[in-house]
């Protein structure tokens, strides 16, 4: 089972995967994001972003397909 953290549908027709993290930048947490935007694209999703942010730092990173 997969559960990302928020998915923002915009009235664009895109949605956005965002996932919160607290710790330090990993690598993983990329893949992660990555897994959650490729299972909306699976479900017929056309227009997807993902996000990494790190409220603590006040850092969002962008994800990449």
């Amino acid at each position: 089972m997969r559960r990302p953290d928020r998915i923002v549908w915009l009235p664009s027709g895109e949605v956005c995967v965002i996932d919160y993290k607290f710790g330090a930048e990993k690598k993983s947490y990329y893949r992660q994001v990555g897994r959650y935007m490729q299972l909306l694209a699976d479900m017929g999703h056309t227009k997807v972003s993902g996000y990494i942010w790190y409220p603590l730092q006040g850092v969002i990173r962008s994800v990449k397909p």
